[in-house]
């Protein structure tokens, strides 16, 4: 297992901020917390918090990193393991309907 990289945070000269993350020897830059299923888009607040608020998305994305969460791997959407027996019902019927 390598050694997971804390995300450096990088201001652009347009004042935006984003990640820049080595996973797996690739560069990832993340500018919101959509690839790790975060709900945190620093750049939509006002310059002076920016670097504040991509600081504590790092700090998540580090934590997903940390767990085993990989941003390459997409996600099932009909993963039966994760899903109650009503949700496996309904995609059934939904299905079925088609």
């Amino acid at each position: 297992m390598h050694p997971v990289p804390y995300p450096k945070v990088v201001l652009t000269k347009d004042q935006k901020v984003y990640l820049d993350i080595k996973i797996d020897s690739k560069r990832v830059r993340v500018f919101n917390g959509n690839k790790f299923h975060l709900e945190l888009n620093p750049n939509r607040f006002p310059i002076h918090e920016r670097v504040n608020q991509a600081n504590i998305l790092a700090a998540q994305v580090y934590n997903k990193l940390l767990s085993g969460y990989s941003p390459f791997q997409s996600p099932n959407k009909h993963d039966i393991h994760r899903k109650t027996d009503i949700e496996i019902i309904k995609l059934a019927l939904i299905k079925k309907i088609k």
